[in-house]
């Protein structure tokens, strides 16, 4: 009897597969080891579970998974993919466990995993990852479990992790990671499980501010075993290393600035040296400009010409004078005016004045005088003015300051 039951056993356990992989699978579907390349779309649309490892599956599409919506578990590692299109799983909302371990991904995008709002285990082990978008586990809020092993993660991008709150579980081994952020503390301190080891850690002043922030109280504390520089090879960094061991050649310094700046932001980043050149050329401008401004004001005052004295008080004041000859009208137009009129150009009656010629000037006579052009005059004055001015015949006024230097013509009588 017992030869029996071990031998019906052994049927069923040959004859599972078969019935496994079908429109009749039960609510579990293995479609392990069948050489699929592509999901199949002939099983039942109430699985909670498919098995799908073992198989050449190369591309995950949109479209593979919406007809089960009701998986809860798909377990699609040791295949070859490499490619996961956009929205993908975006009918699995209910989905728990997602494995894609021993495939061939090389980069997680923001689009790979959105709809697996209630996602808690994620395997990504063994693959080619070495980059992830720092928006790619915002669907995934729910997250507890991320494994991360034996990839290529080059930096631990805060951005990626910061998001997922109700992580308990990262594990990071085995990638080629060198330097750790300071912020990257805070998130692995609030991470129950942490696997940091192995891991090409150089221990340098990209490790300063880390190594400030290390208690001594987190288990990930001691997986950071120092893989350079030489002569800190193989010693942990929380036992063996002090603050004062970590620093960096001159020439790493560049190498570190630029690490940060790609860090920072995964679009561009503008070079300190390219910034530090603008502020200078700016600044040189400047200073060009305000020189330029001070030439030009200073030549502008040098070229500027000399102020013209104004004649009208001259003209005015003689006018006004007495009529008891030449010499008297003058005198009073020079002692009728007022301020101070700058001197000719020479004393001397032969030589050029600054200023040109006045011309005659009518002096107001007491008695009528014949020796007018009474046409030209009433033209001006009016026939009645005439009887009472007398013409100073091609006579100049000369600006003087001493009665003995008067031009000939304007002497005293």
């Amino acid at each position: 009897m017992k030869s029996m039951l071990v031998f019906l056993l052994i049927i069923l356990n040959e004859a599972r597969p078969t019935a496994a992989c079908s429109s009749s699978c039960p609510l579990n579907c293995h479609c392990e080891n069948r050489g699929l390349s592509s999901v199949p779309q002939d099983l039942p649309t109430s699985i909670g579970t498919l098995w799908l490892y073992n198989n050449v599956i190369t591309t995950l599409s949109q479209s593979d998974f919406s007809r089960y919506s009701r998986l809860l578990g798909l377990h699609s590692s040791n295949n070859q993919i490499s490619v996961i299109n956009p929205r993908a799983f975006y009918n699995l909302t209910r989905l728990r466990q997602l494995s894609l371990e021993f495939n061939r991904l090389t980069s997680l995008r923001a689009d790979m995993f959105v709809g697996l709002v209630n996602l808690m285990h994620l395997f990504l082990l063994y693959n080619n990852i070495h980059s992830i978008e720092a928006s790619t586990f915002n669907a995934t809020q729910q997250l507890r479990l991320l494994d991360l092993r034996d990839n290529h993660l080059t930096t631990f991008a805060t951005s990626v992790f910061v998001n997922l709150t109700q992580l308990s579980t990262l594990l990071l081994s085995g990638n080629s990671m060198e330097t750790l952020p300071v912020m990257a503390y805070d998130i692995l301190a609030s991470t129950q499980t942490v696997d940091i080891s192995n891991n090409p850690w150089q221990c340098d002043c990209r490790m300063l501010p880390f190594k400030q922030r290390m208690t001594g109280s987190y288990a990930f504390e001691s997986q950071i075993i120092c893989a350079g520089p030489a002569n800190l090879t193989g010693k942990s960094l929380l036992h063996d290393v002090n603050t004062d061991d970590l620093f960096c050649e001159e020439t790493t310094t560049t190498s570190v600035v630029l690490l940060e700046a790609t860090t920072v932001s995964s679009g561009s980043y503008f070079h300190p040296v390219f910034l530090i050149g603008f502020i200078s050329a700016a600044i040189g401008l400047l200073t060009s400009a305000i020189f330029l401004a001070i030439w030009c004001v200073k030549k502008r005052v040098k070229t500027r010409p000399a102020p013209v004295a104004d004649l009208s008080d001259v003209h005015s004041n003689i006018n006004n004078a007495p009529t008891r000859g030449h010499y008297h009208a003058w005198q009073g137009a020079s002692t009728a005016r007022s301020g101070t009129v700058p001197l000719p150009h020479s004393f001397d009656q032969s030589s050029s004045v600054l200023r040109p010629p006045l011309p005659p000037i009518m002096i107001k006579a007491a008695a009528p005088h014949q020796d007018y052009q009474q046409d030209v005059q009433a033209d001006v004055h009016g026939a009645d003015a005439l009887k009472n001015y007398v013409p100073l015949n091609r006579h100049f006024i000369y600006q003087q300051t001493r009665e003995s230097r008067l031009p000939k013509g304007l002497a005293a009588p």
